[in-house]
């Protein structure tokens, strides 16, 4: 047995390891913590992008664009994977839904646009 921190890895390579069994609740918790980061910082980051398409003063523009660009193709993917390596994906893949109930929700603040009936239908089923 390799000892790494306070788990027990029996993996020969050492790098296989998992979470201590005694805090499997609280690891789970943290991974879907870290999903709904990835869903928030992703969909905050494609409003700003779309945001940036709309704003006629290029200094701002670019602001946007930049950290747009930062949050959904930098930040939310390393949320997303390190909520992988606290909980199991069978238990994160339903919360990755999250984007698009939120872009629905945020649309309206961010962007200013109206949510039809056929939005939020589409988004439900």
């Amino acid at each position: 047995l390799l000892r790494l921190g306070s788990s027990f890895c029996t993996h020969p390579s050492g790098f296989a390891c998992g979470p201590p069994k005694k805090h499997l609740m609280t690891n789970i918790c943290i991974g879907i913590l870290l999903e709904m980061m990835s869903g928030i910082t992703s969909t905050v980051g494609k409003q700003l992008i779309g945001l940036a398409a709309r704003e006629h003063r290029s200094c701002l523009a670019r602001f946007y664009t930049a950290c747009g660009l930062l949050m959904a193709i930098i930040l939310g993917p390393v949320f997303d994977a390190l909520a992988l390596l606290f909980a199991p994906v069978s238990i994160l893949a339903p919360l990755t839904g999250v984007e698009i109930s939120l872009n629905i929700a945020l649309a309206p603040c961010i962007l200013k646009e109206s949510v039809k009936i056929t939005h939020v239908v589409g988004t439900v089923f």
